[in-house]
């Protein structure tokens, strides 16, 4: 339940509760973690009572504070990748999946009557059964979301391995009503419609995606400018001005000014000094 307090609510609770979003921003400026800087963690379904931690090896345990994963075959080369959504920067992070030997698979969109069943088909479950063999069922829901503010593509896909054929495919509405799809062809997408049509569609060529797209090196320089996101307050300073005087540094003016911190005895200091001048 949200712990927002209402606007008719007593002053203390939403005194309270505005004292609670400033402590966090004061962290968050000061680049604190939501998650401990925890990585983020890959486990691999081994078909037993366990799962596999694959986290390193699988490429994906970022540092990043993140917050959810989006799947997609966003290539169309028939395997999925993944969009993960970050707090921090990169607020994005696009993985594609280029492993060799994925095997077959098959894709269906749900298309709902309008009437008893939302047309997204939103809520709708689905079991492909793959072979002969019933218990080799696989059994997916169709949700809007994914996680915090993320929705991964309505296009339910399944991966086949080695299977060479697809028996049947049973679509459990919202609605209430089950209907069973058969002569379904592996490596092709459909379009499943709740009154019992299933429509190929037309193959998509795949997307030949750069691999490195990141922003190209700045070019070499001794100089750098660096604009703080949260400016840091200095410290009450003061300096001695040419007529010996002490003058708080705050009364310089508004303009910038470039402050030099330095001592008689730090040789890199006089040299540096000497380069003013």
């Amino acid at each position: 339940m949200s712990q927002s307090p209402s606007t008719d609510s007593p002053w203390e609770p939403r005194n309270r509760y505005l004292q609670g979003w400033k402590a966090l921003n004061l962290l968050l400026h000061q680049d604190r973690s939501f998650s401990g800087r925890e990585r983020n963690c890959v486990f691999l379904n081994t078909r037993g009572p366990t799962l596999a931690n694959v986290s390193s090896v699988s490429g994906l345990d970022f540092a990043d504070d993140a917050r959810a994963v989006a799947v997609v075959d966003w290539d169309h080369d028939g395997d999925l990748d993944l969009w993960l959504a970050n707090r921090t920067a990169p607020r994005a992070r696009l993985m594609l999946n280029q492993g060799q030997g994925h095997g077959s698979y098959i894709a269906f969109t749900l298309v709902g009557n309008g009437t008893t069943t939302n047309r997204d088909a939103i809520g709708a479950r689905v079991e492909l059964y793959v072979g002969d063999d019933d218990a080799q069922r696989q059994i997916k829901t169709l949700r809007a979301g994914e996680g915090f503010l993320t929705q991964s593509s309505k296009t339910m896909h399944f991966g086949l391995g080695d299977a060479r054929r697809v028996d049947r495919l049973v679509v459990h509405w919202p609605g209430g009503r089950t209907e069973t799809f058969r002569e379904l062809a592996p490596n092709t997408r459909y379009i499943v419609h709740q009154d019992g049509r299933a429509e190929v569609v037309a193959a998509r060529p795949p997307v030949a995606l750069p691999v490195d797209v990141g922003p190209a090196a700045p070019a070499a320089s001794d100089t750098a400018r660096v604009v703080l996101t949260s400016p840091l307050p200095l410290p009450p300073m003061r300096y001695v001005d040419w007529q010996g005087q002490k003058v708080p540094l705050a009364a310089s003016g508004r303009r910038p000014l470039l402050v030099n911190l330095w001592a008689s005895w730090c040789q890199p200091c006089i040299q540096e000094l000497g380069a003013w001048t």
